[in-house]
């Protein structure tokens, strides 16, 4: 069995990319601390119009975050099917990986555009019932 062998270069920049998420998410969490105690120093109308801003800001950045994953999943699954090769032709991996080809290798694709067309309803369905409890909210019927 064929492995496409690790990238060194792709591990430290992957390591760089997961430490620089956790300080970015403990800074966020910092930021939106010091702004939830500012939100409730604030009259009731006001605090409840900027926390809708944030329910807002947070749902379109999450659902835009799956619609991206969804649509990397479909793209990649379908290279996938075509070539009838995992990992794909050219394609750099973090450790050493067995090469699948054939039957395998498309069945991993299809499973691929599955979890991308599973995430694509996700991101729909999340999207309805933000806006259904955004709705709510803002005409004081919660």
């Amino acid at each position: 069995m064929d492995v496409q062998r690790a990238d060194p270069q792709l591990r430290v920049a992957a390591l760089f990319v997961i430490v620089f998420t956790l300080v970015a998410g403990v800074a966020l969490l910092v930021v939106l601390q010091r702004w939830f105690a500012a939100v409730t120093q604030l009259p009731a109308a006001a605090a409840q119009a900027q926390l809708l801003a944030a329910f807002v800001w947070a749902i379109g950045s999450v659902c835009a975050a799956m619609l991206w994953l969804a649509a990397s999943f479909w793209r990649s699954g379908g290279r996938v099917r075509r070539t009838a090769q995992w990992p794909l032709p050219g394609a750099r991996v973090i450790r050493d990986t067995p090469i699948l080809r054939g039957d395998a290798a498309v069945t991993r694709g299809r499973v691929m555009q599955g979890a991308g067309a599973a995430l694509f309803l996700c991101a729909a369905c999340v999207s309805v019932v933000a806006w259904r409890l955004h709705h709510a909210f803002s005409e004081g019927a919660v």
